[in-house]
């Protein structure tokens, strides 16, 4: 914690970054005195600037998006931009680690090919956080493909946001891969509204399986269009359907995910949707709880939208780590977390 820290190296300023204090900056700062300085959003040049700041002992009031304390008083500088070029950032520094250790126990690793999400839906501190949608090249992410390949990786998971918003760009970079002969099991995230019945989504797909793609994570959510309207989801029940059938036929398998604690989840609608879950038989589920985040509609305004919170600073407790944080009109925390247990029963059952 930030008081361990403090009380054993006090000459150690504790700098802090990543969603939650990028949405609670003020709040983190008065709650705890110890912690020194806020990066809010992308940290990659704000620390470099702070740091290089700190050093030579110079004007903090010029480093664009942090938030920190002179005195009594806590400043907001203003924000800076959103790194605009993601090809001239070097690569995650793989080697520093003990590699070794990690293949022992898994193959796959993970690499982002671009920043940022055009969704915006009410659950999610991504879209939040990635305000512009900028991208890599596809050169440099072959690039970074082959070093990771080079350690000794076999399989690697694009965590993109919305791996599949470009199909054109999709192609491009399967037939790159196929291109130049470089062999590996993949994995992304995709939005099933970008999952189509149309001759070029189906070349997508085709291309995709052949350069290694073996499976595709899709938030499914719920089984109710009605439940994914009111989450600013984006996407229907027939969309869902669709995804199912295409990945399918070109036998890519599927990671279905879907979310309990909807504003109008009851014990009923979310046993159908396990049911529907159990009955497209994806290759993974997962069945999550809906956590309100900061910089969410859900966590900012819950009340606006059924969500009750049983803490309002259930992100400072350690208990919550393994409790269920929010609820409905109609269903406890505890009632979710029942419900969560009842889901993965049901579907592993016979």
């Amino acid at each position: 914690s930030d008081i361990y820290i403090n009380s054993t190296f006090p000459e150690i300023e504790i700098v802090m970054a990543g969603a939650h204090v990028t949405f609670r900056d003020l709040e983190t700062l008065k709650r705890h005195k110890d912690i020194s300085y806020i990066i809010r959003y992308e940290p990659d040049y704000v620390l470099t600037n702070l740091v290089k700041t700190l050093k030579t002992k110079g004007d903090l009031s010029q480093v664009k998006g942090i938030t920190y304390r002179v005195g009594n008083h806590i400043i907001r500088n203003p924000e800076d931009l959103p790194v605009e070029d993601l090809d001239k950032l070097p690569f995650p520094a793989r080697s520093l680690f003990p590699i070794k250790k990690y293949l022992e126990k898994d193959s796959e690793t993970i690499l982002q090919g671009s920043r940022g999400c055009s969704n915006r839906c009410y659950f999610c501190q991504s879209s939040a956080m990635n305000r512009v949608l900028r991208f890599r090249s596809i050169l440099n992410i072959i690039k970074e493909i082959k070093e990771v390949l080079s350690l000794g990786f076999e399989s690697i998971f694009f965590y993109d946001s919305d791996f599949g918003i470009s199909e054109k760009r999709v192609i491009q970079f399967c037939k790159e891969i196929l291109k130049k002969e470089i062999k590996f099991r993949w994995v992304c995230n995709m939005r099933a509204d970008r999952i189509k019945n149309t001759v070029s989504c189906e070349k997508m797909l085709a291309l995709m399986k052949k350069s290694g793609c073996y499976r595709i994570f899709v938030g499914f959510e719920t089984f109710s269009d009605e439940a994914l309207e009111d989450i600013n989801k984006g996407i229907k029940i027939s969309n869902l359907l669709t995804t199912v059938n295409l990945l399918k036929k070109h036998k890519i398998s599927l990671h279905a995910s879907f979310l309990f604690g909807l504003p109008n989840d009851t014990k009923e609608s979310i046993k159908r949707t396990v049911k529907f879950a159990k009955r497209i038989n994806p290759e993974i589920v997962s069945f999550n709880l809906l956590t309100p985040f900061p910089g969410t509609p859900m966590g900012d305004y819950p009340q606006n939208l059924g969500i009750t919170i049983s803490n309002r600073y259930w992100y400072e407790k350690k208990e919550y780590i393994n409790k269920q944080a929010s609820g409905n009109k109609y269903l406890t925390p505890e009632d979710l977390e029942k419900l969560q247990k009842w889901a993965y029963t049901y579907f592993c059952s016979k």
